[in-house]
């Protein structure tokens, strides 16, 4: 299986850990579900190995808001998840890349959308629509 490798002096710029990897340690560090977003996006690979990563971000969004989601919108929000895992060819390495920022960037999204107040306890409260839906 091929691996794609941003190894570009723009990436190694933009990540703190220049043009290292990163791991789980890294983003469990950050103080919030927004951080360790960024510090991902910042150092991804784009390939299958941020699949790690994307789990321990998607987590430290998810102990934001996942408790307070009524049946109806976990239901919701697990449906639009399985979403990004269809859309993308995860046979190949950045396939499994993109299902993986889609699953996180989705977390991140409810993340927001807790920060800013939105209550799930309102009955017309969706919750968020990924830009994909």
């Amino acid at each position: 299986m091929a691996m794609v490798v941003d190894a570009s002096p723009a990436r190694a710029e933009k990540c703190p850990a220049g043009d290292e990897p990163i791991f789980s340690e890294n983003l469990q560090a950050v103080s919030d579900c927004l951080a360790a977003h960024a510090l991902h996006e910042e150092c991804a690979w784009g390939s299958s190995g941020d699949a790690e990563l994307a789990e321990t971000v998607i987590a430290k969004c998810e102990t934001a808001f996942l408790d307070r989601l009524r049946r109806a919108q976990l239901s919701l929000y697990r449906h639009r998840g399985e979403r990004c895992d269809t859309a993308y060819d995860q046979q190949h390495s950045i396939g499994m890349f993109q299902a993986e920022m889609c699953r996180e960037n989705l977390a991140v999204l409810y993340f927001q959308a807790f920060s800013r107040g939105w209550s799930p306890k309102s009955p017309r409260w969706p919750g968020p629509s990924p830009a994909e839906e």
